[in-house]
């Protein structure tokens, strides 16, 4: 009989197929807060990449990078060992990924993320669809009309996170930025089986717009999302979601900037209120906790949407940086609220569990909301 784990993740790779991106956030949610201590072991041995993919998925959403970065290094073994080349492939693109935007203090070493980049480029033209076919690099006609959907898709996955990773090289990397951003693009174009959406396209186009400095394209081509008819909720979301990096980006190119920090209040909050309204509290979770900073002097009233952030999220480890992070607004969202005992729960277990950690800045305010609240 199929486990409640198994049954989940039949769910997940069902809905990662479809596409049905909401209710694969959903389900990210309900491994998180239900399913964070199983292993590898308590799964049929066909079900272990679809449990790698979501461990590594909700660790990167709980800031848990070490445990991210083991789960896609496992994948990338248990794809190879079983012969799907394609699912390691987005293994390798997510290590690209961590490698631009893990933080100081990870454990794990991965190399630049124009050396991640260039060694997905090299795997990627090195894949063929069987030990006798040519390489994606020797057959110019090699489509995804000409390999199964699946692989397709997982070739389409890798490419475009790829694309994400090109479009922000900066510093020294940033002359390779170009010439990664145009194969990502045309490995998407060849093994893309449907055309992009409006949303994604618009998406596309303020990433690369960014890329090349055009910023006030780039907001303006992701703004436009929310004007398209019948816009879904995951585009939506994913809109104000690469406003809110973009504005990141440029606040803290600028040193600070009060005008820009209200803007990215506002999409952080649109985010968490659409995570909320759809049981998907995981993948907003450091939106929520960035908002409460933000907008809790001037609107108290976040307070309740932070509570619900933590009611959907019960049961997550809360050891997990962005758990402690986000205990740690919703704690001080109380005691603005007057409800001190509630304060000085959250508070006393941050700064319990942080004490582990080398954020003294984090325990030292949860003491002091904790002796506030007393």
């Amino acid at each position: 009989m199929a486990t409640a784990l198994e049954s989940l993740l039949r769910h997940s790779r069902s809905a990662a197929l479809a596409g049905r991106t909401v209710e694969s956030w959903t389900l990210a949610t309900q491994f998180a807060t239900r399913h964070w201590l199983a292993t590898a072991d308590d799964v049929a041995d066909e079900l272990r990449g679809e449990f790698f993919t979501l461990r590594a998925t909700v660790a990167d959403h709980l800031r848990l990078h070490d445990e991210g970065i083991q789960a896609l290094h496992q994948l990338r073994e248990w794809a190879r060992d079983h012969g799907d080349h394609a699912a390691a492939l987005v293994a390798t693109a997510h290590l690209a990924y961590y490698a631009q935007n893990v933080e100081p203090g990870t454990l794990s070493e991965l190399s630049s993320p124009a050396e991640m980049l260039a060694q997905l480029a090299d795997d990627l033209a090195r894949w063929r669809p069987d030990a006798d076919s040519p390489t994606i690099a020797e057959d110019d006609s090699l489509t995804w009309q000409d390999i199964p959907a699946e692989q397709a898709a997982k070739i389409t996955q890798a490419a475009t996170i790829g694309f994400t990773v090109a479009v922000n090289l900066s510093g020294g990397d940033a002359a390779a930025s170009q010439q990664f951003t145009s194969f990502f693009t045309a490995m998407v174009r060849r093994f893309g089986s449907k055309d992009p959406s409006p949303a994604d396209r618009l998406l596309w186009l303020a990433q690369q717009a960014w890329s090349e400095g055009r910023w006030d394209d780039a907001f303006d081509l992701a703004d436009q999302v929310h004007d398209l008819p019948d816009v879904s909720v995951a585009s939506s979301f994913e809109a104000h979601d690469v406003s809110s990096q973009m504005l990141l980006m440029l606040i803290s190119a600028r040193g600070g900037d009060e005008e820009l920090e209200q803007q990215l209040a506002r999409r952080l909050t649109l985010c968490s209120y659409i995570a909320v309204a759809n049981g998907a509290a995981v993948v907003a979770i450091n939106q929520a906790e960035l908002a409460g900073r933000l907008v809790l002097a001037d609107r108290p009233e976040f307070y309740d949407t932070l509570e619900i952030m933590m009611f959907f999220l019960e049961g997550a480890p809360l050891s997990s940086p962005a758990m402690l992070n986000l205990s740690l607004i919703t704690a001080a969202g109380a005691l603005g609220a007057g409800d001190k005992e509630r304060a000085r729960q959250l508070a006393t277990a941050v700064a319990q569990w942080s004490a582990f950690t080398p954020d003294a800045h984090r325990t030292e305010e949860a003491l002091a909301i904790a002796e506030a609240a007393q």
